[in-house]
């Protein structure tokens, strides 16, 4: 991936962030979601795309968990994942200073 990142791909590095603290099951990771303003409305369907996504790329795994109530499938973040993540880091950074830049000109210009 170069230059700017997709709103897809930006979903996945959250998601990956978000394991990075856990283990999540599908359902939280979309509740999760839901509760941030920069993925307010999101459509469902989209997280469990990216979820599949990541996990073909290797960058997560997933188990069904069994316990209690209906079986659901666990997402877990692979050291592919990890250091994927660690790379996205400088793009991150190199956006995060491309906005500010804009932002600066906009409150210039305003």
């Amino acid at each position: 991936m170069g230059g700017w990142a997709r709103r897809g791909d930006m979903l996945g590095i959250w998601i990956l962030a978000m394991l990075l603290d856990a283990p999540l099951h599908g359902y939280e990771i979309l509740q999760r979601a839901q509760q941030h303003p920069a993925w307010r409305g999101i459509n469902p369907g989209g997280i469990y795309r990216v979820l599949r996504e990541l996990e073909m790329e290797g960058l997560v795994v997933s188990t069904w968990s069994m316990g209690g109530g209906p079986p659901r499938r666990v997402y877990r973040i692979t050291d592919k994942g990890k250091g994927w993540l660690c790379e996205m880091k400088g793009l991150l950074l190199a956006q995060r200073a491309f906005i500010d830049e804009l932002i600066k000109k906009i409150e210039g210009g305003v």
